[in-house]
């Protein structure tokens, strides 16, 4: 809507910008969304503003833009500066009109960034050590402390993902609190927490995810009553995460072919997911954590490259001549002119 009524008033208005507000705000692929991310992709890959221009090269993207970029890359140096201080220089970047601007701004945003990640990894890791013990038990996960508010949101996000339960986290200054939800398809978060909106200076949200800000007070009395309540109405739900696989894929029939067709249905994302592959027996050649702190492996099967976002952790459980099963999607990989096929890896199960 704000790209049609910008058009209106300018003819000029950007198409490439309408696209990265699109799939950075999670809305779905479909409709006329999805026309504005199809050409709007093609946009910036011809010919994007200075300030984006700065901020592909300074985030190391080397291949034609994909929603994978706008959604994860570019989107998240963006917001990481209105996450942890005045939000101005984003706007500045996608204003700047010179390159001298552009390069000062988007060193800014991604310098940002790589804080934001320090900040988001050390107050996973605080959160983690406080909620080991209640696992086994409580059916959600509830903590709050001095964490940054700009990224309680990215932490809940987090939890609620790798433990498959629905999560509250809470940033505590002062007399009044800001807190972050993200649940599962069981449990509507927004419906759980409206039974004590008493408690609440302001709610808001949907099934899926919620804010609000609360009397510091009062978080010890909504921590009790939600967990309970929670506990009951998901005692009896078998709590397991699964992925919709869309077929059972040989490695001989990963190719650049079949990828190539595979992305004429693109652009993928929400309400338009990329398709998932089932691989099994599938032996590991060599395996080796990558990322600035390790949190993403990089594996070798067959001589075709593999890539696990944030399974970091599993470098040390399985090695070299393992074999397991893998679910994972299909990508290009275009390096020194040479374009080779390339896994990406959504879950990993040992065989």
């Amino acid at each position: 809507m704000s790209y049609f009524l910008a058009k209106e008033i300018d003819n000029k208005a950007d198409l490439g910008l309408a696209a990265l507000g699109t799939v950075a705000d999670c809305l779905p692929l479909v409709g006329v969304n999805r026309s504005i991310v199809i050409y709007g992709l093609q946009q910036l890959n011809k010919n994007p503003s200075p300030g984006i221009k700065k901020l592909i090269q300074i985030s190391g993207i080397k291949n034609a833009l994909s929603t994978y970029d706008l959604g994860f890359i570019l989107g998240p140096r963006i917001n990481a500066v209105g996450r942890l201080s005045d939000p101005t220089d984003a706007l500045r970047l996608l204003c700047s009109q010179n390159e001298n601007q552009a390069t000062k701004y988007a060193q800014v945003l991604n310098n940002f960034n790589q804080d934001r990640q320090l900040i988001q990894k050390e107050s996973f890791n605080r959160v983690e050590n406080l909620i080991s013990d209640k696992l086994k038990s409580d059916k959600l996960v509830f903590v709050s402390g001095d964490y940054n508010p700009g990224i309680i949101g990215l932490i809940s996000g987090r939890l609620t993902e790798k433990y498959y339960l629905p999560s509250i986290v809470i940033s505590v200054d002062g007399d009044i609190a800001k807190g972050s939800c993200r649940s599962i398809p069981k449990l509507n978060i927004i419906s759980a927490l409206r039974e004590y909106s008493d408690l609440f200076i302001d709610l808001g949200g949907h099934s899926g995810a919620a804010g609000f800000s609360i009397k510091t007070s009062n978080i010890s009395k909504l921590k009790k009553t939600i967990i309970k309540s929670v506990n009951l109405k998901l005692n009896k739900i078998h709590l397991t995460p699964h992925l919709d696989v869309d077929a059972q894929m040989q490695l001989n029939a990963i190719n650049i072919k079949n990828i190539k067709s595979l992305e004429s249905l693109a652009p993928f994302g929400i309400g338009n997911p990329q398709p998932l592959f089932f691989l099994k027996n599938i032996t590991i050649n060599s395996i080796r954590a990558i990322g600035q702190n390790n949190d993403h492996l990089k594996i070798k099967i067959n001589n075709i490259d593999a890539i696990a976002f944030k399974k970091g952790d599993l470098v040390n459980k399985i090695k070299s001549g393992d074999t397991i099963d893998i679910v994972t999607s299909l990508s290009l990989n275009e390096w020194n002119n040479t374009t080779t096929p390339q896994l990406i890896v959504k879950e990993i199960i040992t065989v």
